[in-house]
């Protein structure tokens, strides 16, 4: 199971362009946890629009992952809009901690649709439209995670809205 958070009917063609980071504050019953974060466009009818990626496949507007033992960043290279793991060390969860995760999602250029939505699914395993992506077994981490929002944890995704000319 999962979270999605999805926008109001756009009022207009909304243009995203560039990186985009996904900020969660997380615990898990379990040592680690995985973080799958997929942004998906939303028709009216409520369909998904799906793009055609390699091979032909349908893919998700972008997709980000980490898994929270590889949180830490190196200070030094970390943009706002784009967090630099260091990937030196396992950082292991204790049971029920919550810590911050900065999950990269890839760079898109993608204009939604006037009554369309922006959906974003956190997820602990890969999901629909990953089919290029896909990791591993879903039954890697089976513990029960937990997602934070509001006061001192905000969780948030920065997103490169792209003003009309």
């Amino acid at each position: 199971m999962g979270a999605s958070f999805e926008t109001a009917p756009l009022k207009a063609d909304t243009e995203v362009t560039g990186p985009t980071v996904l900020v969660l504050w997380v615990s898990s019953t379990t040592e680690d946890m995985d973080v799958f974060a997929t942004l998906r466009n939303i028709a009216a009818d409520g369909k998904e629009v799906f793009e055609l990626g390699q091979q032909s496949q349908p893919v998700p507007v972008a997709k980000g992952w980490l898994r929270a033992s590889h949180r830490e960043t190196d200070p030094e290279l970390d943009l706002p809009y784009r967090p630099y793991h260091a990937h030196l060390r396992r950082r292991l969860l204790a049971p029920r901690e919550v810590v911050r995760v900065e999950v990269e999602i890839w760079p898109t250029c993608m204009v939604f649709r006037k009554g369309h939505r922006i959906r974003l699914d956190i997820q602990p395993r890969d999901g629909a439209g990953s089919f290029p992506y896909t990791h591993y077994s879903a039954d890697y981490n089976t513990g029960s995670n937990t997602i934070y929002a509001g006061g001192d944890k905000a969780s948030y995704v920065l997103l490169p809205f792209i003003p009309e000319a």
